[in-house]
């Protein structure tokens, strides 16, 4: 390359950047604003809490961890549930209905 186009690049990328930093200058929204901007400061960093508010946290208030159910849905369960039947009832074991069985037919055939 010869020294006329080292300087032709340069010029193009100085020319370049000039235009570029021109139509950024130009965009309201990338200007910084002249007024000073107040903010608001901690006054004092102290380890004492303030009491939760009694409107929120109460006895009655809503449980987030707890499952609620809308409506009549008698199939769910809860966890709590799950643990509610007597030791009488958890020893018996029920025995299956030949008709519930896989592989069982039931309907009967008339060959006439």
């Amino acid at each position: 390359m010869k020294k006329t186009d080292f300087a032709m690049i340069i010029l193009i990328a100085s020319v370049s950047v000039g235009v570029a930093f021109a139509l950024v200058s130009a965009i309201p929204g990338l200007k910084l604003s002249s007024a000073p901007v107040k903010i608001k400061t901690i006054d004092k960093y102290t380890t004492q809490l303030d009491e939760p508010d009694s409107s929120v946290f109460n006895k009655d208030a809503i449980n987030p961890t707890v499952d609620v159910t809308i409506g009549s849905n008698d199939t769910s369960t809860t966890p709590e549930s799950t643990n509610t039947t007597d030791s009488a009832d958890a020893n018996q074991t029920a025995t299956p209905d030949s008709s519930t069985q896989p592989g069982t037919d039931t309907s009967q055939s008339t060959e006439q």
